[in-house]
């Protein structure tokens, strides 16, 4: 495997942005819908124009990907954090999410959050491993998992 690099979205990633994110999740949700997300059909008119879009590429194309968006005055929330299952053991989401918030502290944001489930194993490791503290936990019965709520202060 190459070295990754992260990079901001561009148009012609939709496809593989889409094709990471059905494979990241479709392996380990019980219920998975891809009707669940309309927002990576349209990621220029969702994520850029108030948020950011980044991808992370190595030679074999698109392996991870992950955007912000404003939740309030000083906190962004990360979202449609995903990886490619064979890049879940690297460090892929550890730099995707140092750029993310690189990128808010830029903006002048104070925090982050983000969400993931309970059966993300190495995604949850990445980001405890990246300073965040786990916040909440509630059931998603309808996803058949556990949401886990993070935060981490850009201080």
């Amino acid at each position: 495997m190459s070295h990754p690099t992260v990079r901001r979205y561009r148009p012609t990633d939709a496809a593989e942005v889409w094709d990471v994110h059905v494979r990241d999740l479709s392996g380990v949700l019980p219920v998975f819908s891809t009707d669940w997300v309309e927002d990576l059909h349209d990621v220029e008119r969702v994520y850029l124009p108030t948020g950011d879009f980044l991808v992370v590429e190595a030679d074999d194309g698109i392996v991870a990907t992950g955007g912000l968006l404003p939740e309030t005055d000083d906190t962004v929330r990360l979202v449609r954090v995903r990886v490619l299952p064979e890049w879940r053991e690297t460090e892929v989401v550890a730099d995707l999410l140092a750029e993310l918030e690189s990128l808010a502290r830029g903006r002048g944001f104070d925090s982050v959050v983000l969400d993931t489930n309970e059966r993300l194993a190495e995604r949850n490791r990445a980001v405890e491993s990246s300073g965040y503290e786990l916040t909440d936990r509630r059931p998603l019965p309808e996803w058949g998992v556990d949401l886990l709520v993070y935060r981490k202060s850009l201080d």
